[in-house]
């Protein structure tokens, strides 16, 4: 879908709401621009609360108590403001070849933790199971396929929206090297 939409947006255009404006005019860009604002709003809320909260738990800091009630949100709120403040700030001054300099070093760790992973957890006897066990488990049932439908929609609707993928797509060299990048990707996120 990227190729033939950054191909179907021409070569002044470098977003989707380029794209959509291109295609069904002014409103329905201000509109593909309002959704991916607010959508990117919630992402980066969402990813920089969990980065603080998971960041917490390595340090042993508590963040919730019994009752879920948020004990440190202070120093969440703080490491996660910190963490927007130094992105913001190289890429502020860097641009985009900045932001693909760390999604390429993002790249090489999570390919190393991949294969760090994936050998601790096959060469572990204890985690080895029987067929039987494995058959309970992947035991197909129509609420699951509900919810497989349900996530399948969620991601792929949220995904049209998210800019951070778009981005990928308008900085890439190519098509090749797009497809390349998103199928090695893939691997490693279905790996996980």
């Amino acid at each position: 879908l990227g190729p033939l939409i950054r191909e179907a947006s021409g070569e002044e255009a470098f977003c989707t709401t380029d794209f959509a404006r291109k295609r069904y005019g002014r409103v329905m860009q201000l509109s593909c621009a309002a959704i991916s604002i607010f959508y990117m709003f919630i992402y980066l809320v969402a990813e920089l609360t969990s980065i603080s909260n998971i960041y917490a738990l390595l340090i042993n800091k508590p963040t919730f108590d019994a009752n879920w009630n948020n004990i440190n949100e202070g120093y969440t709120t703080g490491i996660a403001v910190s963490i927007g403040v130094i992105t913001i700030f190289y890429t502020g001054i860097a641009g985009l070849p900045s932001s693909i300099i760390t999604d390429k070093f993002q790249g090489i760790i999570m390919a190393l933790l991949v294969l760090i992973l994936t050998i601790a957890v096959t060469s572990n006897s204890d985690n080895q199971i029987t067929h039987d066990e494995f058959k309970e488990a992947s035991n197909w049932t129509e609420d699951g396929f509900y919810a497989l439908v349900t996530l399948f929609i969620a991601i792929l609707c949220a995904e049209l929206f998210n800019q951070s993928t778009w981005q990928r797509v308008w900085a890439s060299k190519d098509t090749p090297s797009l497809r390349r990048g998103f199928a090695i990707g893939s691997l490693l996120v279905f790996l996980l």
